[in-house]
Formats: C-alpha cells, sequence, structure tokens
C-alpha cells in the first residue's frame, strides 16, 4: 500500500512539473509576439499577427487600442497586400513597409464606416502596421520614412 502511494505522488509531481515547463514554453511564446518598431521620433509596440485569423481580422472586433500600440502584419514575400476595416469600432492609420522597412504608403484616419473598402500601397510591401488614427501625424511619418524592429 505505501508503494502504491509513493507512485501516484511520483506520477503527480511529473505531470506537474510537465503541466508547468508547458506553460512557462506557451508563456515564452506568447511574450515573442510582440515587436518594438521604432521610428526618429517614438516607437510602437505592435502584437504580431501570427494565426490565420489574426491575418483575416486583424484589430476587427477590438474595442480600443493604446496610443503607442499597433498591430504589426509580416508577410513571406513582398506584394501589394489589401486591409479593410471590416468589425471596426474606431478609425486606424493604415502603414505599409517595404522589404527594407521603409513606409512605402500610409493611409490616414481610415474610418470603420469605409468597409467593405479594401486599401493598398502604391508599391509592393512586406510588412504592414495598423494604428491609432493619429499616429502617423504625431510621429511625423511620410512615405520614405525608416523603421526598424
Amino acid at each position: 500500500m505505501l508503494r502504491y502511494k509513493k507512485e501516484i505522488i511520483v506520477t503527480a509531481f511529473i505531470v506537474v512539473g510537465s503541466i508547468a515547463a508547458v506553460l512557462i514554453a506557451l508563456n515564452k511564446h506568447i511574450s515573442s509576439q510582440k515587436i518594438a518598431i521604432h521610428f526618429p521620433k517614438g516607437t510602437i509596440s505592435a502584437s504580431k499577427a501570427i494565426t490565420p485569423e489574426q491575418f483575416t481580422n486583424g484589430l476587427g472586433g477590438t474595442s480600443n487600442l493604446g496610443q503607442n500600440s499597433g498591430m504589426l502584419f509580416i508577410f513571406n514575400t513582398p506584394a501589394k497586400f489589401g486591409i479593410w476595416m471590416r468589425d471596426m469600432k474606431y478609425p486606424l492609420d493604415i502603414i505599409w513597409l517595404s522589404s527594407s522597412k521603409t513606409i512605402v504608403t500610409i493611409d490616414q484616419d481610415v474610418s470603420p464606416y469605409t468597409y467593405p473598402q479594401t486599401f493598398y500601397p502604391s508599391d509592393n510591401s512586406k510588412y504592414v502596421l495598423e494604428v491609432n488614427a493619429g499616429t502617423a501625424k504625431r510621429l511625423d511619418l511620410s512615405d520614405g520614412t525608416k523603421a526598424s524592429f
């Protein structure tokens, strides 16, 4: 009977230890999904769009976004990726960046009421950054501004 209790305790410790290891790894993975995007006059802390749902929905359905926050879409190859305002509740600035992280196009103060219109950059981009309306103006962003991340 004592041996049986020892086996249960050892098994419980193994299970709890395994769960703890998974949770630590998951927390590290989730926290790595944020990225700091540096511009000459400020920094944006952006969530990376990772899942297919995030790529489709973007910030749609969210109720607000912090002043220096955003969402960054990273595409495998540069192209003219379209962005829409489906399920948005507040206006955005949409910033397209080239492979060299240079702004190629900014659509400022895009209203949620523009849906189903789709917005496109003037040139191929590899990254799209969605931020609160007014951020591009506040950070003095324009075509040709360089970012680092």
